[in-house]
């Protein structure tokens, strides 16, 4: 059975809301930021904060218990992990981006970006984490129409909605 650990850097509604969507909890809920005035409700009682590199040390410890069993998903979190980690252990990250059409919304603030440029439409990816920002092999993505009337806190809404289900989606593919 797979082990889940999921990290956030704001949030964690996206957490929350796959969660309930599952039926289950990640084990363990890991935050760089100790910004719990803005968490989620539903998951604050469950989150550690560690800085970054305890972060890693922590996914490495799991990593050496649970082995090919472990799964880290990112859901938010502004950092990059070493290759250390996303060469040894299996981490997947969403991002509000349609990076597959459009290369240029990799990184921060893609939804922003996508407005900016008025792109005609843009997406959410799961995909698999490497060395590299944004750059792993895409496992899933969905797409979101872009209107002359859409402003950027619907897009954020509506592509965290569309990230939430396509992760529903995947974990139930992994835990099965």
């Amino acid at each position: 059975m797979k082990r889940w650990v999921a990290l956030f850097s704001q949030s964690g509604t996206e957490i929350a809301s796959l969660a309930v969507k599952l039926g289950f909890n990640p084990r363990d809920i890991l935050t760089d930021r100790n910004n719990r005035h803005i968490w989620d409700h539903r998951i604050k009682s469950k989150v550690v904060v560690l800085d970054h590199e305890s972060i890693e040390r922590e996914i490495q410890r799991l990593h050496s218990i649970y082995h090919d069993d472990l799964i880290v998903t990112l859901h938010g979190y502004l950092r990059i992990l070493s290759p250390d980690i996303v060469n040894k252990v299996e981490v997947w990250n969403s991002h509000p981006g349609d990076i597959i059409n459009f290369p240029q919304l990799k990184g921060k603030d893609p939804q922003k970006r996508a407005l900016e440029l008025k792109l005609p439409h843009t997406g959410v990816v799961i995909h698999q984490c490497v060395a590299e920002v944004d750059a792993g092999p895409i496992h899933m993505y969905s797409r979101c129409n872009i209107d002359s009337d859409t402003n950027l806190p619907d897009l954020i809404d509506d592509l965290r909605d569309k990230s939430v289900g396509l992760w529903n989606l995947f974990l139930r593919e992994k835990f099965k």
